[in-house]
């Protein structure tokens, strides 16, 4: 349909890269001859998800992450919860802020009805994570730590990933003082968290963790992989 008021019409399609490689194909002969009052923007998490008959015909716009500081700004503008936010619960709204990793869109979700409570339940727990494994074992704070674990396999996926970049912005820390952090939002805490684990034992943590991901994925019981996951890591 030619557009009424401007020159172009612009179509979004969100999550390009859900597109089954039927639907890349339906869309292909539209992008070779598009009317000349039509764009498209297909936005994806990467381009290599896209065939290369449809990258070949699309100029490729990669976009870094928005800084902490712009977020900070703008988003108090765009959201009145956020503003709210901002005044009323700094350490909150970092949080969230950090959680966000650069996108507008993820802190704007981050602000709906119950995400903001389960963000910042999910990095308190995390914390909590690091600073079990970088401190001496104890069975008594162990047990208190796998029963603050989500009991359901898809929570517990989106937290053991979280861990995994917890460790990941760690083991940054040890190599360069200049590494773009992922979890941590002050990269003190990421440094004074780093001298208290060696490399190794980060490595060690991460591959624990990728197999316990794996086993919960292959519906593996979720207690009893905890429990496993914790023995090898030497928690219990």
């Amino acid at each position: 349909m030619a557009p009424n008021d401007v020159e172009v019409k612009l179509y979004v399609i969100e999550e390009a890269q859900l597109m089954t490689i039927q639907a890349q194909n339906a869309l292909l002969l539209t992008l070779e001859e598009p009317p000349s009052y039509v764009q498209f923007l297909l936005l994806c998490e990467s381009a290599s998800t896209l065939l290369e008959t449809i990258k070949s015909r699309a100029p490729i716009f990669r976009l870094e992450p928005l800084s902490k500081e712009l977020l900070s700004t703008e988003l108090p503008r765009l959201s009145p919860e956020a503003s709210s936010l901002a005044k009323n619960d700094p350490a909150a709204f970092s949080e969230l802020l950090a959680a966000a990793d650069g996108s507008m869109g993820r802190a704007l979700s981050f602000l709906e009805a119950g995400a903001q409570k389960s963000i910042l339940a999910r990095r308190a727990l995390t914390r909590k994570f690091l600073k079990l494994v970088s401190s001496p074992k104890s069975a008594a704070k162990t047990i208190d730590f796998l029963s603050a674990c989500p009991q359901k396999r898809d929570a517990l996926t989106e937290q053991l990933c979280e861990f995994l970049l917890a460790l990941s912005d760690l083991a940054a820390s040890k190599k360069t003082d200049r590494a773009r952090l992922c979890f941590f939002s002050d990269p003190s805490e990421a440094d004074e968290l780093s001298l208290s684990l060696s490399l190794p034992r980060i490595l060690q943590l991460e591959d624990l963790l990728q197999n316990l991901i794996e086993a919960i994925q292959k519906n593996a019981n979720v207690r009893l992989a905890l429990t496993a996951f914790a023995v090898e890591a030497k928690l219990l």
